[in-house]
């Protein structure tokens, strides 16, 4: 009935093809025809006619078949559709893609990808294997991350995970950060992505850069820059445990200016910050050692941890110290040497001696600054 109706509506269309045929003989394969039915839906329709000839060759008439062929057309436009739609998407995203099959070789891949790569990007096209790739990337030098003289090993390394799931990071010699993921589908495929994090590895680096200075801030004295009393109480703790653990020696510093309240009173705060500094400065210059430390304890107090010295060798530094502030002429109208001075109280445990807390050799320390003021 719908062949019928389609037919009739393309009548004269047929009428002058059927009589074209039957004068040349030419068939007509393939037509394309459609209708609506009685529901108003349309109908596609695929067409052939040919002519029919008698024995001796003459025209006789013509046959034909007609195929409804609705459901299959719909299909194909859908099919066309997401096909356009995919190599849209595949052509707009913002990451590189590419694909491998089952045996290395490249069957796919997106201007993305070779924008990524332009040095190595006229490889980037199906029918090669990726180790090739991999190889003249390697001759471009354009991994930092790829350690010098271990080609073939980073190669291995690099390119096997490629039949597994595989996530990585890399950084290009123009600065720019790549995170590579390799997927493979169940039929041996693999799907390799390439994203830009640059801004994302930039602003994590910015962020854990402030994070140490931020660290450093809040184990810093803001006026000398020497670390402040809590980075003091961490650091003496981790001596102390480290030369009771290893019976080796320790030893303490206190060292606090003279008269520096009359300092204060005499000269004002601001030149009482700078002769703190002067002294801070003088401080660092007697921190040799990775282990040693000099630190405001607070106020005009400042300490000096020296981990491996004994009493002797500190007494020796603490004269040092005391020497170098006298020999700087820092006037001092309120003390009684007319100088800068500065006392210093020694405390310290050889071999890291049983039975005396950190505390307590601090405050074995504060005595004998306490004994120096007095003399």
């Amino acid at each position: 009935a719908n062949c019928g109706r389609q037919v009739a509506d393309q009548a004269p269309q047929c009428m002058s093809e059927g009589q074209a045929m039957m004068r040349t003989g030419q068939p007509v394969p393939d037509r394309q025809e459609s209708s609506s039915d009685s529901d108003g839906v349309q109908r596609r329709f695929d067409a052939s006619y040919s002519a029919v000839y008698s024995a001796d060759g003459r025209i006789l008439g013509m046959a034909g078949v007609t195929r409804e062929v609705t459901e299959r057309r719909k299909i194909q436009a859908e099919l066309e559709q997401s096909r356009n739609m995919l190599a849209y998407a595949l052509s707009e995203m913002s990451d590189g893609l590419c694909m491998f099959d089952a045996h290395g070789i490249m069957v796919f891949c997106n201007d993305q990808m070779r924008s990524c790569f332009p040095e190595t990007g006229d490889l980037l096209v199906p029918g090669v294997h990726y180790r090739v790739i991999f190889r003249a990337f390697i001759k471009a030098g354009k991994e930092v991350t790829n350690p010098k003289g271990r080609d073939e090993h980073w190669l291995n390394e690099t390119t096997d995970p490629l039949v597994t799931h595989n996530t990585r990071d890399i950084r290009l010699s123009n600065g720019r950060w790549l995170k590579v993921r390799a997927r493979t589908t169940g039929e041996g495929m693999t799907v390799v992505t390439v994203s830009d994090i640059t801004e994302i590895r930039n602003a994590q680096d910015a962020l854990m850069q402030m994070t140490r200075q931020l660290k450093e801030l809040a184990a810093t004295d803001w006026l000398t820059g020497l670390p402040n009393r809590r980075e003091f109480d961490k650091a003496f703790g981790n001596a102390w445990r480290h030369a009771r653990r290893n019976g080796t020696p320790l030893s303490l510093l206190v060292i606090d200016v003279d008269r520096f309240k009359r300092y204060n009173d005499l000269y004002g705060h601001l030149a009482g910050d700078t002769c703190l500094r002067t002294v801070a400065s003088s401080l660092r210059q007697l921190v040799r050692r990775p282990g040693d430390l000099a630190a405001r304890f607070g106020g005009e107090e400042f300490v000096l941890i020296l981990p491996g010295t004994g009493e002797q060798a500190a007494l020796k530094i603490a004269e040092k110290l005391r020497r170098s502030l006298t020999e700087l002429e820092m006037p001092h109208e309120g003390s009684e040497w007319s100088l800068v001075t500065a006392s210093i109280g020694l405390a310290g445990m050889e071999k890291g001696e049983p039975g005396e807390t950190a505390e307590e050799l601090i405050r074995r320390a504060d005595e004998a600054l306490y004994q120096a003021k007095k003399r």
